[in-house]
């Protein structure tokens, strides 16, 4: 799976700048930034948009590349990796409609606090990839991670909170938190 299946999807093969407008013609492009196993990447797919799946875990890149290529899918991509690389250089600037995060790891301890996802720093990649009118879409189910995503919007000179009705499928983690009753928060952020 992981040799024959994925490489031929990984956008890591492909020169830089990846040009996602390119590779999904006349499609709006969302990024889903640490993809799981891929249930909001299917859903996203389903409706039609280009998706460029990105994420550490293999056992998921290699379920996203399984449907992709079961369904004969032309609108998704994968990256099995860090994806701050890809979002600092490798993807063309001003190429991505919506970046997504979904249930992005909590690091629950303050000491771990610093290797959360949602920081200024990923604010700042986003601006360079997404368009002049695109978007940041956030979904957490840990109230201290909303707060936290609330004060570094809050701080950020890019980036300024448009909406709390962000649209969750019913990934894995979304069940979970309903499972649990968790009160789950959607943060839309749009440039200022």
């Amino acid at each position: 799976m992981l040799e024959n299946v994925v490489p031929p999807l990984d956008i890591a093969h492909l020169g830089t700048p990846v040009k996602l407008r390119e590779i999904f013609p006349n499609r709006k492009i969302i990024v889903d930034f640490g993809a799981g196993m891929g249930h909001h990447t299917e859903d996203l797919a389903s409706q039609g948009f280009g998706v460029l799946a990105i994420d550490v875990h293999t056992p998921g890149i290699c379920r996203i590349a399984e449907f992709v290529t079961e369904k004969n899918l032309d609108n998704v991509r994968v990256h099995l990796g860090d994806g701050i690389p890809i979002l600092e250089s490798v993807l063309e600037a001003g190429c991505v409609d919506e970046l997504h995060v979904m249930f992005p790891d909590p690091w629950p301890k303050a000491r771990h606090n610093k290797r959360r996802v949602i920081q200024h720093s990923l604010f700042e990649l986003a601006d360079r990839i997404l368009t002049s009118d695109g978007t940041i879409t956030m979904v957490t189910d840990d109230d201290d991670y909303a707060e936290h995503i609330a004060a570094v919007l809050a701080e950020s000179p890019l980036f300024e909170l448009a909406s709390s009705e962000a649209s969750i499928p019913a990934t894995r983690y979304k069940r979970r938190a309903d499972h649990m009753k968790n009160s789950i928060h959607g943060f839309i952020a749009q440039r200022k």
